[in-house]
């Protein structure tokens, strides 16, 4: 159901930057996430993988993740990947806290229920990969090896077929 929700939601905007692109998650509002800021990135990302992941501040698995996307942030330049987390916390405190002292390198933005519903969000973390040809290629929960992510995006990016993605 997830995926075929989101496949519709691809193709109906397939055509793509995130808001806020290059902007340091502690140096912004957190804006919220919702099923039209989706519809947006999409929509200004085209040509460009797009990386999504929803995390929460208290998820041990998502602060062992952070730092390999920062870390990839720097090494796939903003031109070819659209790198942003979705926080799913509650308490923006705590949100603005952990951003002052992570540092992200990448904008954050609080994730909506009306996004957080319609993706079936049952764990975190919870990647979403889209390719460049606006296709859903990988959403799943979890933690991904840093090196099995950043060969996969590297591959996409080049606009190769990646072993992650679905088939």
């Amino acid at each position: 159901m997830m995926r075929t929700l989101f496949f519709l939601l691809l193709i109906v905007v397939c055509l793509c930057g995130a808001p806020g692109t290059g902007k340091a998650a502690a140096d912004q509002d957190f804006a919220p996430f919702g099923l039209e800021e989706l519809m947006k990135t999409l929509e200004h990302a085209k040509g460009k993988v797009v990386l999504i992941n929803f995390f929460a501040t208290w998820c041990p698995p998502c602060k062992e993740e952070i730092p390999h996307l920062m870390g990839i942030r720097k090494g796939i330049p903003e031109d070819k990947l659209v790198l942003i987390g979705v926080s799913v916390d509650e308490d923006i405190q705590e949100l603005r806290k952990f951003a002052m002292k992570t540092r992200f390198n990448y904008p954050v933005y609080t994730g909506q229920g009306d996004l957080l519903a319609a993706l079936e969000l049952s764990a975190i973390p919870h990647m979403i990969i889209v390719d460049r040809e606006g296709a859903l290629c990988y959403s799943q929960p979890g933690l991904l090896p840093e090196a099995l992510l950043r060969h996969n995006l590297n591959q996409l990016v080049e606009g190769q077929k990646a072993a992650i993605c679905a088939e």
